[in-house]
């Protein structure tokens, strides 16, 4: 199993070349987390290590529909019923990685099929129910660059634009920081002379419904989800320091945001093309500015 860390002053991110079962598998009853944050594989709609190609309509929107599975990918080449195994092993194995009163978030889409929707937020809540964790919120993601639905789909459903952002509570956990996104938004009420009732920060994260700015660099992983979200969202749920995990790393997105916000990190990336891209963006960002120690 390949791996690489970074040391830069007291923070330390780890990245493995591994299936996250596996390594959870091996190391749960040894490492304990702060927080858990990631994306899981979509189900049989994009190989992980086909080539992208890109579609979007309002920017570049990579994903790939062919491509061999990865020995023990999740989501392409299983079955639906091995998929929501899958979703049910990772729940056990985290709830077992990660410290009490913490959280578990999870960035989730839904499954369109057959003119039908399947709710894999709903699916994944009802998995980590059974292994201790409570449903504390669901944020909806707005996504500013929403898929188009293909042409045989559209008689029957909308533009795919946005995701559930599930917020899993272990025990007693508690919001950090909810004043970090403070805006001078005003809100006003136009039935009564337009009297300002009160602040509130701007609708990012910090309400239920939030946008998120589009990717500052283009990117060979089919699903990237924008380095903001987790700059938006981490702070909310962790401390300074703090451990994050991210078990589906991908192109490093919840890494780069744990160098930005001063969190330690420990993540998986089945794929050796993105964990070895990962390695490459992270070695660039830290040596423009930081000074970097690295082993393997």
């Amino acid at each position: 199993m390949n791996s690489k860390n970074w040391n830069c002053t007291s923070l330390k991110w780890y990245l493995y070349n591994t299936d996250c079962i596996d390594f959870l598998e091996k190391h749960c009853d040894k490492i304990k987390v702060d927080c858990i944050f990631t994306s899981p594989p979509y189900f049989n709609k994009r190989s992980y290590s086909g080539k992208c190609k890109e579609q979007g309509n309002k920017s570049s929107y990579m994903y790939s529909t062919s491509g061999k599975p990865l020995e023990n990918e999740i989501g392409y080449g299983q079955t639906f019923k091995d998929y929501i195994n899958s979703f049910d092993k990772l729940c056990q194995l985290s709830s077992k990685i990660l410290k009490d009163s913490c959280f578990f978030i999870v960035v989730i889409n839904k499954i369109r099929d057959k003119k039908k929707t399947i709710d894999l937020a709903d699916i994944f809540t009802n998995k980590a129910k059974k292994y201790g964790f409570d449903l504390r919120d669901k944020i909806i993601w707005i996504k500013n660059n929403p898929r188009t639905s293909p042409p045989n789909s559209m008689p029957y459903y909308l533009d795919d634009c946005w995701e559930t952002i599930l917020v899993l509570s272990k025990n007693n956990a508690v919001i950090k920081d909810r004043d970090i996104f403070k805006t001078n938004i005003k809100y006003k009420c136009d039935n009564c002379n337009n009297i300002k009732l009160y602040s509130n920060s701007s609708n990012i994260i910090m309400t239920n419904i939030g946008f998120t700015e589009k990717n500052s660099t283009e990117s060979q992983h089919p699903a990237k989800f924008p380095i903001t979200l987790p700059d938006k969202i981490l702070p909310l749920y962790c401390n300074k320091g703090d451990l994050v995990f991210d078990p589906f790393s991908g192109s490093g997105s919840t890494l780069i945001s744990c160098i930005n916000n001063e969190f330690n990190f420990l993540g998986c990336e089945l794929n050796p093309v993105f964990y070895n891209n990962t390695i490459d963006e992270v070695n660039n960002i830290l040596n423009h500015g930081k000074q970097l120690h690295m082993s393997t």
